[in-house]
């Protein structure tokens, strides 16, 4: 088991703070990312119908999320996804969510299996395979981008 000191990590890179490694979403609650993230969390409005759909499908699927707390596309996309696994009432067991700096890196875990190019990078995987991920911003919606992955 992770020991609490490894989640939230905050390094300061270059003159800048970021969350480093794993994160949870207490992380986000830190005086450096709390703005961006609460205001986009109550800024996004959720597509109730699509949520819906998506209820049934979450059996067996965990998600991976690459995140740069210094990327205008993650202060964008993922506190929208985690309104979106609150209306779902997501285990947050099967979230895995991890800080990389500019260069797409972190100190603790090789991230080169992944092939991360940009953040934010949401991988999807049930019972254990890549099933789809959405890199960057959705093409269509979140939700909608989730349930396309999910009905596969």
């Amino acid at each position: 088991m992770q020991s609490a000191t490894n989640i939230n990590k905050e390094v300061v890179m270059q003159d800048e703070k970021m969350l480093l490694g794993k994160i949870n979403a207490d992380g986000f609650q830190q005086a450096e990312y709390k703005d961006w993230f609460n205001n986009s969390y109550t800024g996004y409005s959720l597509k109730p119908d699509v949520i819906e759909h998506l209820k049934d499908k979450l059996n067996g699927i965990q998600v991976k999320v690459f995140i740069g707390t210094w990327c205008s596309d993650s202060q964008r996309e993922v506190p929208a996804f985690y309104k979106i696994l609150d209306a779902l009432e997501f285990d947050q067991q099967n979230l895995t969510m991890i800080g990389v700096d500019r260069s797409k890196e972190q100190p603790e875990e090789e991230l080169q299996a992944f092939e991360i190019e940009y953040v934010p990078t949401f991988i999807f995987y049930r019972n254990g395979e890549e099933i789809g991920r959405i890199i960057e911003t959705p093409t269509l919606s979140l939700e909608e981008d989730i349930l396309s992955i999910l009905s596969k």
